[in-house]
């Protein structure tokens, strides 16, 4: 660890996070300086980095921490010009808590026909809708991380039977069973709804296949992690096919979604522009200083992104 950091920050959210963490900067003899904007001058000046992301053109080779302002760090993973010896940290705060409530409140508008009796009210139309799926109880959920956790344990509490999917199949808090990924995609257990909050890495990358969905009939899929784990004509094959009866997409591998896809006009598609868990000034100031002392004490925080995996 060096003995001390300068940190640089920049970009949305940066000015508010200045101003909220600047008692605690001064009581831990932080340097952290806000800007507007950037050169690679300035940027030089510094060894540490606080933002969503920042230029390419700017070299950041010589920077050895880099705090994402976002749960996910695709942003700097992504670049060639990272220093060997490069800290990467992200933010959670209650993001997980706004994921899971997300999730929650597009599962209970399915069973509860929120979006059927809305186009009913537009019409004029009054109509009871009976409920033919109030036995969608059995939930799997992509990623046993922070994120997947709080889905699990808030969607618990109403009664779901959560099974969750990581690498090896370790037995996680919230969950009443985990499957190996490998295992999982394989051959999946009985569901009845899918929810993915995987992060962008390598092997994710276009993880589930029609083949794989070809295991359902009438899935609810949500996805709230990345869009890279599938591609829009598998989600829209399935739907046609029948394995998927709804799609609740919050992330897209191209964003904004495109106005040519064909995702926007699939009336078995709800699309959310990435905002199933927006990052706020106070979930950054929770994690920075958590990882700031982890740092401090030479010790891993739970929010370090293995730069070799991604997460």
């Amino acid at each position: 660890m060096t003995d001390k950091y300068r940190i640089i920050t920049s970009g949305r959210l940066a000015r508010d996070f200045h101003e909220r963490i600047k008692e605690y900067a001064e009581a831990e003899n932080i340097c952290i300086d806000y800007f507007e904007s950037i050169d690679q001058e300035t940027l030089n000046e510094y060894n540490a980095l606080t933002a969503f992301t920042l230029p390419r053109n700017l070299d950041i080779s010589h920077i050895l921490w880099i705090h994402s302002f976002g749960a996910g760090a695709d942003a700097f993973l992504e670049r060639d010009d990272l220093n060997e010896d490069i800290i990467i940290s992200r933010t959670v705060g209650n993001m997980g808590r706004k994921m899971a409530e997300y999730c929650l409140a597009h599962i209970l508008a399915e069973k509860q026909n929120l979006y059927e009796l809305y186009k009913q009210q537009k019409s004029g139309v009054w109509r009871k809708v009976v409920n033919e799926k109030d036995n969608k109880n059995r939930i799997a959920v992509l990623g046993t991380g922070n994120m997947g956790r709080e889905v699990a344990r808030l969607l618990s509490g109403f009664g779901f039977e959560l099974l969750g999917v990581n690498t090896d199949g370790r037995e996680t808090p919230c969950f009443v069973e985990v499957y190996p990924a490998c295992d999982f995609l394989a051959e999946p257990p009985e569901i009845d709804i899918l929810i993915s909050t995987l992060p962008a890495a390598g092997k994710n990358e276009n993880m589930l296949s029609g083949k794989f969905f070809s295991n359902f009939k009438n899935l609810h899929f949500i996805n709230v992690g990345r869009g890279g784990l599938v591609e829009e004509k598998t989600i829209l094959d399935s739907i046609e096919k029948g394995y998927i009866s709804r799609a609740t997409l919050d992330v897209f591998s191209s964003e904004p979604l495109p106005a040519s896809s064909r995702l926007w006009m699939n009336d078995s598609v709800y699309i959310t522009p990435h905002q199933a868990a927006l990052t706020d000034t106070c979930d950054i100031e929770v994690s920075f200083k958590d990882v700031f002392e982890s740092l401090q004490k030479n010790q891993r925080s739970e929010f370090f992104i293995d730069t070799a995996k991604g997460y």
